[in-house]
């Protein structure tokens, strides 16, 4: 990104009520158009980090009695 770790910006500010548990974005000065996506299940994280255009990433826990649905639903 061209700059030091503490010139790195997270705003969490939610768009509907203000509180600090929205979407992260990303605050680098003149770097605006970086867009992220955090996501969390169980000990997995996932991440998405683009420099153009939105970024939207997502994971679940899926009980082991699911396991033929994957066959279905995921590639």
């Amino acid at each position: 990104m061209g700059c030091h770790p503490g010139e790195v910006a997270i705003d969490r500010t939610c768009d509907d009520c203000g509180r600090p548990h929205g979407r992260p974005r990303v605050d680098v000065g003149s770097l605006d158009a970086i867009d992220v996506s955090v996501t969390h299940a169980g000990s997995f994280v996932a991440v998405a980090i683009v420099v153009a255009g939105r970024v939207g990433v997502d994971i679940d826990m899926i009980p082991a009695t699911y396991d033929d649905l994957l066959d279905v639903v995921a590639h």
